[in-house]
């Protein structure tokens, strides 16, 4: 493709762009009453976008592995253009007031995530396009902290918190991304000719998404998880403010990143998703459950032992699924919570192994419930193959989860009581 073409071609996606730029302008008009730098920052943006079109690559070039000389032109026009985006968020975290802090850090965490989850990028591109949104990210409430008054340096703390582990999924994003994007190119090249190759590009992309999912919504998990943990505790109104701003944003980045996986986060719908239901809490602490928990990840080990634990449920986490099924051998459990992706033997794996013990003994039937961030296309049929009974998506929503666990101990209970009527 010529420069020319490649300059028409990014034209066509010029529009949503200007677009995007608009709403920033009026977002910030709207919490700075009336100031000017709104305007003159749309105005920039605006020639910013305009003046890359002969250097940034459209969408469907990226695949094509450009030259190195055309890389570099490429890795310069995408660092102005994710500049001129986060400048915008950062006017608005100086000058737009608390309100305009959420909307800064959604800005920069929705940009990084979405330059990082670009398929067929160089390392050089992705870090040019993600660098001044990470930098940003990093920065704003570290300055804030230094130079704010004592009363928000909490807040500010836990901000800097979440966006140093947003930034770190970010980065193995990145690398992941790229070591996808490498293996992808060689397998697409040959799937032009041939159909069975295009097929196992497929599988790799799902994959490279799914994995994606796993790094970027596991410390989310961990974030809005003891945020509706602290929720319970008491706080002062001051503080409840403070923390309904860190869950809003990590709702408002939850939000980001369904909408960039989308259609490929739709696995609740297809294995027996649940409605909250605000009285399942309630009913779980009737229950006086014995729940075995398979999570490899320290934070969310944490988060499900705090959540479940203040609904008066006995929990024991283990950390892989191997270790899962010893525990499960070795006592009665009402229920098993299983993470996917653990190290020594998956989630998967482990349920197979349960189903296939359960089987051969005769055991009652232990109700699985899958927590997890994976998000591939094929893992709702691989989850029910597998033998898990249903699935609570992560970041968790208690509500949601305490939902599926009584569902799932109600139809354990009738599926029992049914077969001691036939005996």
């Amino acid at each position: 493709m010529s420069w020319l073409r490649s300059a028409a071609a990014r034209l066509r996606e010029l529009p949503a762009r200007l677009s995007s730029v608009l709403i920033i302008a009026l977002a910030g008009a709207l919490l700075s009453s009336g100031a000017a730098w709104p305007w003159i920052w749309f105005a920039a943006a605006v020639a910013v976008q305009v003046l890359v079109l002969p250097f940034a690559p459209p969408a469907q070039e990226i695949l094509e592995g450009p030259a190195l000389e055309r890389d570099l032109s490429f890795s310069l026009a995408a660092a102005f253009s994710a500049t001129s985006f986060a400048a915008g968020a950062v006017l608005l975290w100086l000058a737009g007031g608390w309100a305009g802090r959420p909307l800064a850090i959604m800005l920069l965490a929705g940009g990084a995530a979405s330059v990082a989850l670009k398929p067929g990028v160089s390392m050089r591109l992705l870090w040019a396009g993600c660098a001044p949104f990470v930098v940003s990210l990093l920065t704003l409430p570290l300055i804030s902290w230094a130079m704010g008054p004592a009363a928000e340096r909490p807040i500010m703390s836990m901000t800097a918190l979440v966006s140093a582990l947003f930034v770190v999924a970010v980065g193995s994003a990145i690398r992941r991304s790229v070591a996808s994007a490498r293996r992808l190119q060689g397998a697409l090249q040959e799937a032009r000719s041939e159909r069975q190759r295009a097929e196992a590009a497929r599988v790799e992309k799902d994959d490279f998404l799914g994995q994606m999912s796993h790094e970027l919504r596991t410390p989310l998990n961990g974030v809005l998880g003891m945020a509706q943990a602290m929720r319970i505790d008491p706080l002062t109104p001051e503080q409840l403010d403070r923390l309904d701003v860190i869950r809003d944003s990590g709702e408002a980045l939850r939000t980001v990143i369904d909408d960039l996986l989308d259609p490929y986060s739709s696995l609740d719908a297809e294995l027996g998703g649940f409605t909250p239901e605000p009285e399942a809490v309630a009913e779980l602490a009737d229950q006086r459950l014995r729940v075995l928990a398979a999570e490899d990840n320290p934070t969310n080990q944490l988060v499900l032992k705090t959540l479940l634990g203040q609904a008066g449920i006995d929990v024991h986490v283990v950390g892989d699924g191997e270790a899962a099924v010893e525990a499960w051998r070795g006592a009665h459990w009402d229920l098993l919570l299983m993470d996917i992706r653990m190290p020594v033997m998956d989630g998967l794996q482990a349920t197979r192994a349960i189903r296939a013990a359960e089987t051969a003994a005769g055991r009652r039937r232990t109700p699985i419930i899958a927590v997890s961030a994976e998000a591939s296309t094929r893992a709702a049929s691989e989850f029910l193959s597998a033998g898990i009974d249903c699935l609570v998506p992560k970041p968790i929503q208690f509500a949601q989860l305490a939902t599926a666990m009584a569902a799932a101990v109600e139809a354990a209970a009738g599926a029992e009581g049914r077969g001691a009527a036939r005996r």
